[in-house]
């Protein structure tokens, strides 16, 4: 095996590059793993602004239905 067929010989992995950025959670735009803020809008990146953390607008929908069913079957008015 030669120096050139052993892949990550210096830690150099090519692939591992391209994972070391992850969009912002504010423009989208990729920026560094590691930034504490975006290059591109300046903003200050935080786990809780990510758009993963937010719950969709489904869920609320869902979830204000459910308690108007669940009043309007209290009430008496629903069956």
């Amino acid at each position: 095996m030669s120096w050139d067929e052993d892949e990550g010989a210096w830690g150099d992995d090519p692939s591992s590059e391209e994972d070391c950025f992850v969009p912002c959670p504010i423009c989208l735009e990729p920026v560094y793993e590691e930034a504490q803020r975006c290059p591109h809008c300046d903003n200050y990146i935080v786990a809780s602004d990510s758009l993963a953390s937010r719950r969709p607008m489904w869920f609320y929908l869902a979830f204000v239905l459910a308690g108007l069913v669940v009043t309007l079957w209290i009430v008496g008015g629903f069956w």
